[in-house]
This record gives C-alpha cells, structure tokens and sequence, in this order.
C-alpha cells in the first residue's frame, strides 16, 4: 500500500515588476475567522514562498503549503472529522493563510515606533479527506476571507472643519446617508476647510490615523506626506489629505480610525495653525 505522509497545496499571487523588492510575509492562522497566529506554535501545516521571474510587468509568488498527515490528527487547531453523504468518516483540514505586503512604521498604543504591512489578504483553506480510501484523495477548497472594515471619524476643532470627502468627486463630503466604509489598503480622504471661506489651507503637519492609541504617520513635523499618503489642492480654502488605510487597523474593526493633525492656514498677512 502506498503511504502519504504529506499534502502539498500550491497557490500564486502576482505583484507588480516594481514592488517586488518589498517585503513579502505569508503565516499560517487558524479559527473560524482565521484570527489566531499558528506559525510559531505548530509544525502540521507551514509555508513557504518563492518569488519567480517577471512576467509582463508582473512577479509570480509561489506560495507552497505542506501539510504532514502523520501528526496532522492530534492537531485540533486544524483537524475535525465528519460523516459524508454516504456515511463515510471524512476529515476536515481547515487553516488561514495570511499574505502580508510592504512595510510602514506606526506607533502603537505604549508610543513605540514598530511596523506593520500596507496591505494584507487572508486566504482559507478547507482540505477534505475521505478516509475510506486515504489521504491520497483529497479535495481541497479556497475561500477568500473578508479584512473586514473600518469606519471613519472626523472631528471639528476650533474654526476648522474636517469631513470625509470624495476628492476625485468634487472634494465633496459624504453625508451621513451615504457614509462610506473601507477595507483594507483603501485610501481614507479627509477634507479640512474653513467654514467662512476667509482662509486658505496651505499645508499639514503632524498628521496621523489612529484607533485606541495606535498611530501611523501620515504628514510628518516638515509637513512631508508619508509613502501611502497625498496632500491635495493645498492653497484654496478646501484641501484634502489622502492615506492608505494599513493592515494594524484591521486587528479591532469594531473601533474607528480617525485622522488627526494640523492645518496650516494662509492669510493674506500672516499664517497660523490650527488642529483639525
């Protein structure tokens, strides 16, 4: 009789030519929402990945999971059994993988710098086994798991008004009838403007996302947007900062990010700040 001592699913994912340098991570997580880290704690399922020539402007990754069917069913992070339609045992083989790209520092809610990914997927994996014939017959499903979403908040402070806004719209805010939600890596767009139109907006500083203490840096103390952020019609009286939504902020959809930070306004004679 033969034996199977592993599974070997293969998957790709392609990135574009000019950020193939980036850092790329893969982890094995496990649970019904695929919430809890397995890679280090585990050695039943891993992964490996290996970056492949350009193809038309595009990097293939090729992402190898090994499963070792000799330990897999005193596993209970990922192993389960059920009856089949014919009443035969079948095992279930269930995990996560997590796909983590780029790199961005923040500051987390002690203040300490440290970084996260940009964007991230998670990828479910459900490998059916009939084990009337073995682990030479396996079925293996994918299902691509929501990053879940994030609503944004904006605060009124002092003369100033800040608003999610549609830049490529007209600069014009969402109402709370359609308030939009995000995703992961969508780009979060906050218009700040002076209510009396008397004032210009001729620049930001100091401004960050931040959810229950996290920060990412979003336009530094020069008034220099990060790499996932863009300042917009600076000097009228409406400009927007535009930042990519980052994967830290997914850890607790259920709290909001806001964008906080500092306008500079232009007055014919002289320039002030004001916090937004």
């Amino acid at each position: 009789a033969m034996i199977i001592n592993w599974i070997i699913v293969c998957f790709y994912y392609e990135i574009s030519a000019d950020k193939a340098s980036e850092p790329f991570r893969q982890t094995i997580m496990s649970g019904n929402n695929c919430e809890s880290d397995r890679s280090n704690d585990q050695a039943d399922v891993t992964i490996s990945h290996t970056k492949l020539g350009a193809i038309s402007g595009k990097v293939p990754v090729k992402s190898e999971i090994d499963i070792d069917t000799t330990s897999i069913a005193d596993n209970d992070y990922f192993y389960s059994t059920s009856t089949g339609s014919d009443g035969q045992l079948i095992a279930i083989i269930s995990f996560c993988v997590r796909s983590d790209f780029g790199e961005i520092m923040y500051i987390d809610s002690n203040g300490s710098s440290t970084t996260t990914s940009i964007t991230f997927s998670m990828v479910k994996f459900s490998v059916a086994i009939d084990l009337e014939i073995g682990f030479e017959s396996a079925n293996v499903s994918v299902v691509e798991k929501e990053a879940g979403l994030v609503e944004d908040e904006s605060s009124i402070v002092t003369n100033l008004s800040a608003c999610p806004c549609d830049i490529d719209d007209g600069m014009n805010c969402y109402s709370t009838d359609n308030a939009k939600t995000y995703t992961q890596n969508d780009l979060l767009e906050v218009c700040v403007y002076d209510p009396s139109e008397v004032a210009n907006i001729i620049g930001f500083k100091n401004a960050y996302l931040e959810q229950n203490g996290i920060k990412s840096l979003i336009v530094d103390d020069d008034g220099k947007p990060s790499s996932i952020a863009s300042i917009v019609s600076v000097g009228t009286p409406k400009a927007a900062l535009s930042a990519r939504i980052v994967s830290i902020f997914f850890d607790d959809t259920n709290i909001p990010v806001t964008m906080t930070g500092y306008a500079i306004i232009g007055f014919a004679t002289f320039r002030k700040l004001s916090s937004y």
